[in-house]
């Protein structure tokens, strides 16, 4: 039986270090998160208080079901507002050159 190429030999006392290392690293960025987390956590509860938010929206909402289907509908409302604008646009043009009802 033949040892890998790849293999490198790793004391156990390095091995040790080398995960202890990874897991200060891994537990520094948990707290780091946390810490995030209540930071806006903190500032999201200032802001429902000053805007005077007492319920917070579910799923069941009525309002927040309207909201969904509102941002669901949104890229098509933006495109046919796009589209009516030119439109006009080109109505506009049509009647400086008074070509309005000539059929173009």
């Amino acid at each position: 039986m033949q040892t890998p190429a790849n293999y490198h030999f790793v004391a156990p006392d390095q091995a040790y270090a080398i995960n202890f290392s990874q897991t200060c690293k891994t537990n520094t960025a948990r707290r780091q998160l946390n810490d995030c987390h209540e930071t806006l956590l903190v500032e999201n509860l200032d802001m429902e208080q000053c805007m005077n938010i007492d319920l917070r929206w579910t799923v069941n909402h009525s309002k927040y079901q309207k909201m969904a289907e509102y941002i669901a509908n949104r890229k098509y409302e933006k495109a046919l507002d796009h589209l009516q604008t030119l439109v006009i646009k080109r109505l506009f043009e049509l009647h400086k050159l008074n070509l309005f009802q000539t059929g173009y």
